[in-house]
């Protein structure tokens, strides 16, 4: 089940475009424009000056794209809360370590194997070989490529599977969202398809 969701570096495109966090500001002005009487009086705006269907007041597709970025939008906003800094900044442990090794002290690498040993999701090997590094280095505090190269990795790794109900949620959101936008135009395309059918 847990390899399932995605990871934060999968989500990481959708949550990190400008155009997915605009999506936020969608309940502010998708409320103004359908519900607020103030753009009753301006033409095209409304019901009574739109015929028929095209009355996006009573429009599905509107509402549809509306509740969409709405959902999506919250998805957004908890992958922005949750997801880890590195994450969001680097697109995989490789970035990570060629951005962060060469300065990485030895306090700071104490630091990330201390939280490797600690954390839950590490697995066993990854485990006692922090461990024995961690023994290592206060006997000697100099740390070797390789070893900086091993806790980088494996902190990367940590934090983008770390919060899995985060990610789930985040994960969840940003696909029915999507799903919902994308709906309107998935109805289009068959209608056109339908009608060269004929």
């Amino acid at each position: 089940m847990c390899k399932l969701i995605p990871k934060w570096s999968t989500l990481r495109g959708a949550g990190n475009s400008r155009f997915s966090r605009l999506t936020v500001l969608t309940p502010v002005f998708g409320y103004i424009i359908l519900y607020l009487d103030f753009f009753r009086n301006i033409p095209g705006f409304s019901p009574e000056h739109v015929e028929g269907p095209a009355n996006f007041r009573d429009s599905t597709p509107i509402y549809l794209i509306y509740f969409g970025l709405c959902i999506f939008s919250v998805g957004v906003v908890i992958y922005q809360m949750l997801c880890s800094e590195v994450v969001k900044r680097y697109h995989d442990h490789i970035a990570y370590v060629i951005a962060v090794a060469p300065n990485l002290s030895q306090f700071e690498c104490e630091h990330i194997l201390q939280r490797i040993i600690a954390s839950k999701w590490s697995g066993e090997g990854a485990r006692s070989r922090a461990d024995l590094l961690l023994k290592s280095i206060s006997l000697s505090p100099d740390v070797s490529r390789e070893n900086r190269v091993f806790a980088l990795t494996e902190h990367y790794n940590l934090l983008n599977i770390g919060n899995f109900f985060g990610r789930l949620l985040s994960s969840v959101l940003l696909a029915v969202g999507a799903i919902l936008i994308a709906m309107p135009t998935l109805k289009t395309f068959w209608s056109i398809v339908g009608s060269l059918g004929r």
